[in-house]
């Protein structure tokens, strides 16, 4: 509890995220699932009492727990609508595609979220949407996140570390993916893909 923290940043009080990526769910039957809370912030300090908790078997949260996935182990927030903050909240050792694709990860965005039942409106965000890359096994889709107004639009860029991910026929070459914000949020279709084949870098 608490090796990941994250704030969100709002127009009073921040709320502050706190990860528990080797929470035990079920009957512990789903070992190191993982879960966040997400603890209000009001003017006297952090409201306890009204605190959350979200995991991969919260309603509407896509991807569905399963043992070792670590869910929360890296945490992150951003503005990638123009709204609220959102939450971002890494699962790296997820595995894809019926459990073929062994720790391929995947990476859950939580727009302008402040309540449980917000998480119905989450993204579930892996290598498969993105022109460019691949999930396979290993990968670690999620290691690492970060949000910023790159382009300077006003809105933040979300990018994902995939430090496991094969590049040509190098092995865990890794890759960098960046995901353009927007009025309506997250923009698949301009995703960047930055390698160190990648010019400049």
């Amino acid at each position: 509890f608490g090796s990941s923290l994250t704030v969100l940043r709002g127009t009073g009080a921040d709320d502050l995220v706190i990860g528990a990526p080797f929470e035990d769910l079920g009957l512990v039957d789903k070992i190191d699932a993982g879960i966040v809370h997400v603890v209000r912030g009001l003017s006297g300090g952090l409201y306890t009492s009204d605190a959350f908790v979200l995991s991969q078997d919260t309603a509407g949260v896509g991807g569905g727990a399963e043992s070792g996935d670590q869910f929360g182990r890296i945490l992150g927030s951003g503005n990638f609508n123009g709204g609220p903050a959102d939450l971002v909240v890494s699962v790296p050792f997820e595995d894809l595609t019926n459990n073929t694709e062994a720790d391929a990860g995947a990476v859950h965005v939580f727009p302008d979220i402040n309540v449980v039942a917000d998480a119905a409106n989450g993204l579930f965000i892996s290598q498969s949407e993105l022109t460019g890359a691949s999930a396979e096994a290993g990968d670690r889709f999620g290691w690492a996140v970060a949000a910023g107004d790159f382009n300077g639009d006003g809105y933040d860029e979300l990018a994902i570390g995939s430090p496991g991910e094969n590049f040509a026929s190098l092995a865990d070459a890794g890759l960098v993916a960046i995901i353009n914000g927007s009025a309506t949020g997250l923009r698949f279709s301009t995703a960047r893909i930055l390698t160190q084949d990648t010019a400049g870098i």
